[in-house]
């Protein structure tokens, strides 16, 4: 992973020596940052709806610090290392069984997935009202998977790999909810593809007009979202590293026409931006964090779970 990163930022630097770089309207950078704070803020509240559906219902500065908890042990190759972190954390601090933590974040990767496939499907539709259509389907899709869960919640498979607390949580998760949540996850992706469009933006040249159309949009999201879809079966590269921004920068040459010094450069530029959202979120965990050890600091809402907290 850390070799195809390397090799894309050598790409990226060669170019800029030989100036066939044009930076030429930087501030576009900044709402791309702005938009990458937020989409990290929607990734915590869609795990916090998540949690809450399961019967597990925690503060938002407990939802903060679980983000914080799986950030860098998501770069260690193997994926789920994060997903550990978290469900300890979980388990010591508020005694949710980890059958419930892990049914969560399979639940989760459900939503993810679900979502981002959809976005990558509008990507090959030319009609740009079936384009939105699309955006619908992940509802039914959502319903046929809620319907299944509910169904396979008692079975023996489920109850071995979750334990009977988990077929409480699933069995009290609304249909709703569940919906919401899948719309929330086409959002997040949607705004992700934005930011992304801006920091592309950011490399047109000095006084040029932006031809912006839904069509270039849809072909930024989709073009991200299969990134990071390639990036996330290979298991072993940690976060995608280098593989996504790889891919990426094949894609923007080939569907956006950016020549590939350029191209290189606007996949590690936007991996930063995303980063830098993440660290925002970071920083402001470790502020809390702080403030909640200070002498005289009043705790804010207690989080609740089906079962008592450990002493």
């Amino acid at each position: 992973g850390a070799s195809f990163f390397f090799y894309q930022i050598f790409q990226g630097i060669k170019s800029l020596t030989q100036q066939k770089i044009i930076f030429g309207q930087p501030y576009w950078i900044i709402p791309a940052f702005f938009l990458a704070i937020l989409v990290t803020r929607l990734q915590m509240l869609a795990w916090q709806m998540l949690m809450t559906g399961l019967q597990a219902h925690l503060a938002w500065g407990d939802v903060l610090q679980g983000y914080v908890l799986s950030f860098i042990p998501r770069y260690i190759p193997g994926t789920v290392w994060g997903y550990i972190t978290r469900g300890e954390w979980l388990n010591k601090s508020f005694a949710i069984p980890f059958g419930v933590t892990n049914l969560g974040s399979v639940l989760e990767m459900v939503f993810i997935l679900i979502a981002n496939l959809t976005w990558i499907a509008s990507g090959y539709i030319s009609t740009i009202w079936w384009k939105f259509a699309i955006l619908i389907a992940p509802l039914f899709l959502a319903w046929v998977v809620w319907t299944i869960t509910q169904w396979l919640a008692a079975k023996p498979v489920f109850l071995i790999a979750f334990g009977k607390e988990a077929e409480a949580a699933v069995r009290s998760f609304s249909l709703p909810r569940w919906l919401a949540l899948t719309m929330l996850m086409i959002i997040f992706w949607g705004l992700q593809g934005l930011s992304f469009q801006m920091v592309i933006w950011s490399f047109l040249p000095t006084g040029q007009s932006l031809a912006w159309s839904l069509t270039e949009y849809w072909t930024a999201t989709s073009s991200y979202n299969l990134a990071w879809f390639i990036g996330f079966i290979v298991l072993f590269v940690p976060a995608g590293l280098g593989l996504r921004e790889t891919f990426l920068s094949r894609l923007i040459q080939e569907k956006l026409s950016q020549p590939a010094g350029t191209a290189s450069v606007i996949a590690i530029a936007f991996r930063l931006v995303l980063a830098f959202g993440e660290l925002i979120w970071a920083l402001v965990a470790l502020i809390i964090n702080r403030w909640r050890v200070l002498p005289g600091s009043k705790p804010g809402n207690s989080s609740s779970v089906l079962t008592t907290p450990k002493k």
